[in-house]
């Protein structure tokens, strides 16, 4: 049976301080008060984030790089919410893509957007920490990512090369956890 705790999370974003954004598969969402009037500039991008947690460590994927966003970085399992999907949906789907698992118990933990200098500033990477999953050993499937290792969270927060700028404060957390 599947757990989430999506109903559960508070109305903020706990890392970024900004209101969290609706959920996924929605056309347009609201940014700062007012609907977008232009939906090819304004659009959030969902994306489901998943922090693989094994004592103490954290699972994290090396991006291709031929990836548009982050080439050569470590970064953690997940994906683009398809349209009319769920993020809990998305961040299963993404795990069995990525890395041949099935979370079965996973909490949210963060809801972050990206740095307005990415090009990307209308997306929300919506995280949970799994902390129990099905198929055993993460195993690198597809071509998104060239590597993957289980990483003790305090070495995450000084480890070159990390895709998003506001992990360093997901994995603080998880160290002191």
């Amino acid at each position: 049976m599947l757990q989430s705790s999506w109903e559960t999370r508070p109305p903020y974003d706990v890392i970024g301080g900004r209101e969290r954004c609706e959920p996924a598969g929605w056309s347009e969402r609201k940014i700062f008060g007012q609907f977008a009037s232009h939906p090819l500039e304004f659009v959030l991008r969902d994306f489901a984030c998943a922090v693989f947690v094994r004592d103490g460590q954290v699972l994290l994927m090396k991006r291709a790089p031929h990836k548009a966003w982050y080439p050569n970085c470590w970064d953690l399992v997940g994906g683009h919410v398809e349209p009319g999907e769920s993020v809990e949906a998305a961040l299963i789907r993404e795990a069995q893509e990525d890395v041949g698992l099935t979370p079965v118990r996973f909490r949210w933990i963060a809801e972050l957007s990206e740095p307005q200098e990415s090009g990307n500033p209308h997306a929300c990477f919506h995280v949970y920490a799994v902390t129990e999953w099905v198929g055993g050993e993460p195993t690198l499937l597809g071509d998104e990512h060239t590597a993957m290792q289980w990483v003790k969270a305090a070495r995450a927060l000084v480890l070159e090369g990390i895709a998003h700028p506001q992990y360093a404060r997901i994995f603080r957390k998880l160290a002191a956890a």
